[in-house]
């Protein structure tokens, strides 16, 4: 079907999910987040499934939310907004029954680097990077993702990479925790399969029981961040500083398209609940 931006195969007993819309470098869309949230529960419901591979199809993982399909997220009240907090496609990756392994064949931007981490284990390409540059365009990356990012690297790595932007290549991931391995592009699939392999070969239940005794210790950290991520990022959507930043990436991405470097990383974002988060 020409709609789906997120194909999926069976492997035995895993399921492989492909982020596929190569025109954007696979943005995380309205349309793709929704596939992906029906494809995780659809793995966590599934008996027969053990284990979830996240890729990307071409060069990128994920090239951060698509900004060209903002809706608005923020509301005018704070006392609105805070409550309204839904399940995101963070949320709903993390949460699963099922361990999920990202195989990280490219660049994963902003909510692409937000959807990597959400995954319980990461597998990268020697090319692949992961970076969050929400700082420079005014915003943070939302959804618990700063609290799971400190639960895998520590505060220092998390507050030097978020705050500075830092484009996290392969080797340094590997060596802070952030990646299970390293591979060459070639053999990702096939090292993201043998590790499913290696688990799904374990007793179901005690499989399930272990992530969730090790994934409470994180997720109970971005629950409780959550909702201050949710208000702080009230505030900076609504900011002249965050409408300056954002503009100022609008010009330097019509800037790249008139020069004729190719197109934009779509900017980062964090889509709600399969819904975008406005940059505007």
């Amino acid at each position: 079907m020409q709609d789906l931006v997120v194909h999926s195969e069976v492997v035995g007993s895993q399921l492989v999910l492909t982020l596929n819309d190569p025109p954007t470098r696979n943005a995380l869309s309205n349309r793709m987040a929704v596939q992906l949230i029906e494809q995780v529960r659809h793995l966590d419901k599934d008996a027969s499934l053990r284990v979830g591979i996240i890729t990307g199809t071409g060069p990128s993982f994920c090239s951060g939310a698509d900004l060209n399909d903002r809706q608005v997220h923020a509301t005018s009240d704070v006392r609105e907004h805070v409550p309204r907090r839904r399940r995101t496609i963070f949320e709903t990756v993390s949460q699963c029954a099922k361990p999920i392994i990202a195989a990280i064949n490219g660049p994963a931007v902003g909510a692409g680097a937000n959807l990597a981490i959400a995954c319980d284990l990461r597998i990268c390409a020697e090319d692949g990077w992961l970076q969050w540059p929400q700082a420079k365009l005014g915003i943070l990356p939302g959804s618990g993702t700063l609290a799971r990012l400190f639960s895998t690297v520590g505060v220092a790595r998390a507050m030097e990479w978020t705050l500075s932007c830092t484009k996290v290549d392969a080797a340094t991931g590997r060596e802070a925790g952030l990646f299970n391995a390293v591979t060459s592009g070639d053999e990702l699939l096939n090292r993201a399969l043998a590790l499913g392999g290696a688990i799904a070969e374990s007793a179901p239940l005690s499989v399930r029981f272990i992530k969730e005794s090790l994934a409470s210790l994180v997720t109970s950290q971005a629950e409780r961040t959550a909702d201050a991520d949710e208000y702080r990022s009230f505030i900076l959507f609504n900011s002249r500083e965050r409408q300056a930043a954002s503009e100022d990436w609008r010009q330097n991405r019509e800037a790249r398209h008139a020069d004729g470097s190719g197109p934009a990383i779509p900017g980062p974002a964090d889509p709600v609940d399969g819904r975008q988060q406005s940059d505007a």
